[in-house]
């Protein structure tokens, strides 16, 4: 992603006209925090070669099979206690 100058320069005037033009001091900031990140990225590209970055594949688990066993047998105690619930005694 290699940015142009001049694609930047126009956003940073866009957003100074907006900061221009802006109603409340909250508002203002926004735009002058816009400002700073746009030319902060202009001169980061001095220093970095964005356009090396390369976007890598993520590969998810395919996803796991579930297993139904029916027809259960039950396990036959001695004292009788058999039941379908722990609290079966």
């Amino acid at each position: 992603m290699n940015i142009s100058y001049k694609s930047l320069l126009e956003k940073l005037e866009n957003e100074i006209r907006k900061a221009k033009g802006a109603n409340g001091e909250q508002e203002l900031k926004g735009h002058l925090y816009a400002v700073k990140a746009l030319a902060e990225l202009a001169l980061e590209e001095d220093q970095k070669d964005i356009s090396s970055f390369t976007p890598r594949k993520i590969t998810l688990p395919e996803k796991a099979q579930t297993i139904s066993v029916t027809n259960q047998e039950r396990i036959k105690m001695e004292d009788g206690a058999n039941g379908d619930s722990l609290f079966d005694f």
